[in-house]
């Protein structure tokens, strides 16, 4: 990875004050120019990871529709959203579990997967003491959601972008779409995990993956 260029901005937000960091990459995947967003103590990619080459430079391989993605049951593989490579520059991709647990690794140089401590301090971030409720809406886009925009607050800039199935579809979630985003973390056992913003929660959720699903993914800076 070759770093290009760095520019720091600090501001300052009602609940939490947030540095924001824009790095222009050049990666062997080709992934546009990606943000990072300092939450607390650490700094989060603030744009969901689009690689389509481990951290070795050896290739994923990429499902092209739902077909592909069940016929490659227990191949480490990767989806743009929707299937249309356009929206991956902008959201992404999404990672099947077998690459998640790929010893090569899927997050840059420097990088790494949430683990649960990571999540844990996200939610306290959630934290309105005003309301004295957890508010997730400070981590989610003001625009794009079917139901319950965010204000963004933190410039986590988590958009409802969903998650592929165990039959392949790719979903915006929920029947409709624009409800909910998953993202892959490691739990407290080191075990690949997901964790979800959507429009039912006013905090994160996070769960055991469903063995064949897809989810996007969210680096941590080492």
């Amino acid at each position: 990875m070759v770093q290009m260029l760095r520019l720091t901005f600090n501001f300052s937000a009602p609940l939490i004050g947030v540095g924001l960091v824009l790095l222009w990459v050049s990666q062997v995947s080709g992934q546009t120019p990606f943000t990072q967003v300092k939450l607390g103590n650490q700094i989060w990619m603030s744009q969901s990871l689009g690689l389509t080459h481990y951290q070795s430079g050896e290739p994923i391989e990429t499902a092209d529709n739902a077909q592909d993605w069940v016929a490659m049951k227990e191949t480490p593989r990767c989806a743009s959203p929707a299937y249309d490579a356009s929206g991956a520059l902008s959201k992404g991709k999404v990672y099947s579990i077998e690459v998640i647990t790929d010893s090569r690794g899927i997050c840059p140089k420097g990088w790494r997967l949430p683990n649960q401590e990571d999540i844990e301090g996200l939610r306290r971030l959630t934290w309105n003491p005003e309301a004295q409720r957890s508010d997730v809406g400070v981590l989610k886009t003001a625009t794009g959601w079917a139901e319950k925009n965010g204000n963004d607050k933190t410039g986590f800039h988590a958009s409802p972008d969903g998650f592929i199935t165990l039959s392949g579809r790719f979903l915006e979630s929920y029947p409709h779409g624009g409800k909910a985003v998953r993202y892959w973390y490691l739990d407290a056992l080191g075990k690949p995990a997901y964790f979800s913003i959507d429009y039912l929660h006013e905090d994160i959720v996070t769960d055991s993956p469903f063995y064949g699903e897809g989810y996007f993914c969210r680096c941590i800076k080492n």
